[in-house]
Protein backbone atom coordinates (compact mmCIF):
# COMPACT_ATOMS: atom_id res chain seq x y z
CA UNK A 1 0.00 0.00 0.00
CA UNK A 2 2.89 2.21 0.81
CA UNK A 3 4.37 2.03 -2.52
CA UNK A 4 0.94 2.71 -4.32
CA UNK A 5 0.95 5.73 -2.55
CA UNK A 6 4.12 6.54 -2.75
CA UNK A 7 4.42 5.99 -6.67
CA UNK A 8 0.82 7.14 -7.44
CA UNK A 9 0.42 9.92 -4.91
CA UNK A 10 0.69 13.40 -8.06
CA UNK A 11 -2.16 11.37 -9.53
CA UNK A 12 -4.55 10.76 -6.45
CA UNK A 13 -3.52 14.86 -5.99
CA UNK A 14 -5.01 15.63 -9.07
CA UNK A 15 -7.83 13.54 -8.90
CA UNK A 16 -8.83 14.75 -5.66
CA UNK A 17 -8.42 18.85 -6.45
CA UNK A 18 -10.30 18.45 -10.00
CA UNK A 19 -12.93 16.79 -7.67
CA UNK A 20 -13.23 18.97 -5.51
CA UNK A 21 -12.94 21.92 -7.70
CA UNK A 22 -16.14 20.29 -10.38
CA UNK A 23 -17.92 19.61 -6.22
CA UNK A 24 -17.94 23.26 -5.47
CA UNK A 25 -18.30 24.69 -8.87
CA UNK A 26 -21.80 22.09 -9.26
CA UNK A 27 -22.72 23.28 -5.19
CA UNK A 28 -21.98 27.07 -6.00
CA UNK A 29 -24.67 26.72 -9.23
CA UNK A 30 -27.06 25.14 -7.96
CA UNK A 31 -27.18 28.10 -5.14
CA UNK A 32 -27.44 31.09 -7.52
CA UNK A 33 -29.92 29.22 -9.85
CA UNK A 34 -32.32 29.30 -6.86
CA UNK A 35 -31.78 33.09 -6.34
CA UNK A 36 -33.08 35.96 -7.20
CA UNK A 37 -31.56 39.70 -8.19
CA UNK A 38 -32.98 42.67 -8.20
CA UNK A 39 -30.69 46.06 -6.98
CA UNK A 40 -29.34 49.01 -8.58
CA UNK A 41 -26.27 48.65 -8.86
CA UNK A 42 -24.30 51.21 -6.33
CA UNK A 43 -20.65 51.19 -7.46
CA UNK A 44 -18.35 48.79 -9.93
CA UNK A 45 -14.76 47.49 -9.70
CA UNK A 46 -13.15 45.73 -12.49
CA UNK A 47 -11.08 42.90 -12.14
CA UNK A 48 -7.59 41.89 -13.78
CA UNK A 49 -9.59 39.52 -15.86
CA UNK A 50 -11.82 42.77 -16.99
CA UNK A 51 -14.66 41.53 -15.18
CA UNK A 52 -16.95 43.48 -13.79
CA UNK A 53 -17.41 42.97 -9.62
CA UNK A 54 -21.06 44.34 -8.56
CA UNK A 55 -21.72 46.38 -5.28
CA UNK A 56 -25.28 46.87 -4.02
CA UNK A 57 -25.33 49.43 -1.12
CA UNK A 58 -21.08 48.80 -0.15
CA UNK A 59 -21.33 45.04 -0.37
CA UNK A 60 -20.19 42.89 -3.21
CA UNK A 61 -22.78 41.12 -4.75
CA UNK A 62 -20.85 37.52 -6.18
CA UNK A 63 -22.65 36.82 -9.52
CA UNK A 64 -21.29 33.11 -10.26
CA UNK A 65 -22.54 31.81 -13.15
CA UNK A 66 -22.48 35.44 -15.08
CA UNK A 67 -19.67 37.20 -16.42
CA UNK A 68 -20.28 41.09 -17.51
CA UNK A 69 -17.43 42.71 -18.99
CA UNK A 70 -15.85 46.11 -18.74
CA UNK A 71 -16.52 46.74 -22.31
CA UNK A 72 -20.17 45.91 -21.93
CA UNK A 73 -21.00 49.22 -21.07
CA UNK A 74 -22.85 48.56 -17.73
CA UNK A 75 -22.42 51.45 -15.03
CA UNK A 76 -23.22 52.54 -11.23
CA UNK A 77 -26.73 53.26 -11.11
CA UNK A 78 -27.81 50.48 -14.09
CA UNK A 79 -30.25 47.61 -12.81
CA UNK A 80 -29.73 43.85 -12.37
CA UNK A 81 -32.53 41.47 -12.20
CA UNK A 82 -32.71 37.70 -12.13
CA UNK A 83 -35.89 35.70 -11.41
CA UNK A 84 -35.47 32.93 -9.45
CA UNK A 85 -34.19 29.46 -11.52
CA UNK A 86 -34.41 31.39 -14.48
CA UNK A 87 -31.36 31.22 -17.02
CA UNK A 88 -30.79 34.50 -18.02
CA UNK A 89 -29.62 38.17 -15.92
CA UNK A 90 -30.36 41.20 -17.11
CA UNK A 91 -29.31 44.57 -16.87
CA UNK A 92 -31.43 47.61 -17.22
CA UNK A 93 -30.57 51.00 -17.71
CA UNK A 94 -32.54 54.16 -17.13
CA UNK A 95 -33.96 56.50 -19.48
CA UNK A 96 -32.52 59.78 -18.88
CA UNK A 97 -35.92 61.13 -19.83
CA UNK A 98 -38.78 58.82 -18.95
CA UNK A 99 -37.11 58.50 -15.71
CA UNK A 100 -38.16 54.69 -16.41
CA UNK A 101 -35.79 51.30 -16.63
CA UNK A 102 -35.30 49.78 -20.45
CA UNK A 103 -33.33 46.38 -21.06
CA UNK A 104 -29.68 47.29 -21.55
CA UNK A 105 -28.41 43.77 -21.65
CA UNK A 106 -29.25 40.14 -21.26
CA UNK A 107 -26.46 37.88 -19.65
CA UNK A 108 -26.09 33.89 -20.87
CA UNK A 109 -24.71 32.07 -17.30
CA UNK A 110 -21.37 31.10 -18.07
CA UNK A 111 -21.72 28.02 -16.04
CA UNK A 112 -21.30 23.98 -16.96
CA UNK A 113 -24.13 23.02 -15.04
CA UNK A 114 -27.31 23.95 -16.74
CA UNK A 115 -30.16 25.91 -14.17
CA UNK A 116 -32.55 22.97 -15.47
CA UNK A 117 -30.89 20.57 -13.10
CA UNK A 118 -31.76 22.89 -10.08
CA UNK A 119 -35.26 23.88 -11.01
CA UNK A 120 -38.25 21.49 -11.57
Amino acid sequence: MKIFLKKYWPLIFFVLVVLYSFGNLFFKSREESVISYNFVISKINVSPTKSLILYKNENEVDIWNYDIRENEGVEAGDSIAKKKCAKYLYVYKKDKHTNKYKLFLKVEPTGIFPCEWFCN
